[in-house]
């Protein structure tokens, strides 16, 4: 059996895509942002606060010296997985740097969707009803709002459609959320040069993997693709690829040999080298093709200074990394650290730390973008610690219960899970629905989300096999990546 996810990318089906998710964003705009801040919903992007670019001055972020740059999986902002996330935390750690590439930027799904459509057939008969209030917006619209709460000028790129790894997954978006005041988008020439009728101005677009670009169909190769898009900050102007690359890899033989064929040309996983698997052939394979567009992007634009921002869902230490960066030469793997939350406080007697696995890295050329190496002529490049500094003070603060380093509830403890789950409760009875043609109360597992908010945040810290949860719950399951580049 085909793994239609992976075949749900030809130019009907991706054009029906677009299409979906503008719509999403043009009732996003008519019925959640308003007059607040400007929407352009086009079909190569989605951009958010969007005259926020005037703000930009190129002196002043010259004068600044450095554009700080992220990428984050934030693990599906807005979805009933992710229901208890503290946005509010989230936006004070974006609000550390100007530009973030943020990853599992999920579209309005489930229980939010069902709602969304009630409220639109309510519309139909009811007009200039106060039932428009009733339309809940995305996850990335909630993050933006708290961050332009910090900053006013923080905007959003979005791309145009989300992807999913396997057929029935739910799809997910990559943004580029900026720091008007210190970073621009541009216009990308590959961008530009494949734009169509409602692209909009060619500041970002998913990258052409068809065959009159690569030469051959490549496309198929990804489970979701990386989105491309270029800024500016003073004196340095860069290209960022952002991507989320497939976890499980497709086993079907039929599917197998068409990713291996297309990215590697060989039939079987087994003639790649050391450290490729059948779990991890599909994972290089899209890293592979990105990076061989990278070098068309080179060759064909002379763009320089191009980073690669990615949960790769690979560590750095497998040989076969040094075989697939000759398709980027130069291009070099960087941040090595554990960047993926772990729930257990001890593996085998050992402290964890909360952290496991290094999956989130940078590719890029350092003699080409040298405004991201400093003297050392390496890229300065990090982990951001959510268990550290002014972050996990604020968690500690609010939400652990626990006694420090212990699993033993805390004399404090009880009475502020008794009170965030208060307003826990405070906030569902808030909620309002359309349910037998009326504006209700939106009653949905009432009882079982309050017992999961409970559990989840709070009695999760008194075990060894749930310790860290609280952090994958109000924040995500990574960590952000750093680059600091200059901007004279």
């Amino acid at each position: 059996m085909v793994n239609l996810a992976f075949a749900s990318k030809s130019p009907s089906a991706d054009r029906a895509g677009v299409a979906k998710y503008k719509k999403q964003c043009q009732e996003v705009k008519k019925y959640v942002v308003k007059s607040r801040y400007k929407v352009d919903c086009y079909n190569n992007y989605h951009h958010y606060n969007a005259s926020a670019l005037k703000s930009y001055r190129k002196s002043n972020a010259k004068k600044s010296g450095t554009v700080r740059i992220a990428s984050y999986n934030m693990l599906h902002p807005g979805s009933q997985r992710s229901i208890f996330k503290d946005l509010k935390l989230m936006a004070k750690v974006i609000n550390r740097w100007d530009v973030l590439v943020g990853l599992e930027l999920l579209p309005i799904v489930g229980r939010d969707l069902v709602n969304n459509k009630r409220v639109l057939n309510y519309l139909k008969t009811n007009k200039g009803a106060s039932a428009a209030s009733l339309y809940r917006a995305p996850g990335y619209v909630h993050i933006l709002d708290e961050l332009r709460k910090l900053d006013r000028s923080w905007a959003l790129v979005l791309s145009p459609r989300g992807d999913a790894a396997k057929a029935g997954q739910v799809d997910e978006h990559v943004g580029f959320f900026y720091r008007a005041k210190k970073v621009k988008p541009i216009i990308n020439e590959h961008c530009d040069e494949y734009k169509t009728k409602g692209s909009g101005t060619a500041f970002a677009c998913f990258p052409n993997f068809r065959k009159e670009f690569m030469g051959r169909e490549t496309t198929h190769v990804f489970s979701r693709r990386p989105f491309l898009g270029s800024f500016e900050s003073g004196n340095f102007s860069f290209s960022l690829l952002g991507s989320h690359t497939i976890f499980g890899s497709p086993k079907d033989k039929t599917t197998m040999r068409k990713i291996l064929k297309s990215a590697f040309n060989v039939s079987s996983y087994s003639n790649l080298g050391t450290g490729v698997t059948k779990e991890t052939y599909a994972r290089f394979a899209e890293a592979a093709v990105t990076l061989e567009f990278m070098e068309n992007l080179r060759y064909y634009y002379k763009e320089q200074d191009l980073i690669f921002a990615a949960d790769f869902n690979l560590t750095p230490k497998i040989n076969f990394w040094n075989e697939i960066l000759d398709n980027f030469p130069g291009g070099k793997l960087y941040q090595n650290e554990a960047t993926t939350v772990t729930l257990l406080r001890s593996d085998n007697g050992r402290l964890t730390k909360g952290l496991s696995s290094s999956y989130d890295h940078f590719i890029l050329d350092p003699k080409e973008t040298n405004e991201c190496t400093g003297k050392s002529g390496r890229p300065r490049v990090g982990r951001f610690n959510t268990y550290t500094g002014v972050t996990w003070k604020y968690i500690e603060s609010n939400y652990i219960i626990r006694k420090k380093n212990t699993m033993s509830l805390s004399s404090t403890g009880k009475s502020k899970m008794a009170k965030r789950v208060s307003e826990f409760k405070s906030y569902l009875k808030s909620l309002k629905t359309i349910k037998n043609g009326k504006i209700q109360w939106d009653d949905y597992q009432y009882a079982s989300r309050v017992k999961a908010y409970e559990s989840r945040l709070f009695s999760s810290q008194l075990k060894n096999a749930t310790y860290y949860k609280v952090q994958q719950e109000l924040l995500s399951d990574h960590m952000p990546i750093t680059i600091y580049c200059s901007t004279k």
